[in-house]
């Protein structure tokens, strides 16, 4: 630790888990309702990824999931990537059926 590069204490920032699913809740239907209507047009939602049963997190034991208020960090990409990938192996397998 230098007196000039402080070590800076990052506790979890977090939101309401029902706050947020309340706040996109008009957002996500409208986007339901168009992938309901066009079989080429997939809804990938991260937010199980990004929150718990109580809270959603934009930062979490020391970690940024963000680098801004909409773009995913490096940490962010990592947490949903898996599924994310899932999603367009299920999407090439049934395209090819």
């Amino acid at each position: 630790k230098q007196w000039f590069r402080p070590q800076v204490s990052i506790s979890d920032q977090k939101t309401s888990r029902n706050y947020l699913q309340k706040q996109q809740k008009h957002i996500v239907n409208a986007i339901r309702e168009i992938t309901f209507k066009n079989d080429n047009i997939y809804l990938f939602n991260p937010f199980n990824n990004l929150c718990d049963t109580k809270y959603c997190y934009a930062t979490k034991n020391g970690k940024f999931f963000f680098t801004d208020e909409n773009h995913l960090s490096i940490n962010g990409a990592n947490m949903i990537s898996k599924d994310l990938f899932s999603l367009i192996q299920n999407i090439n397998i049934n395209q090819e059926k």
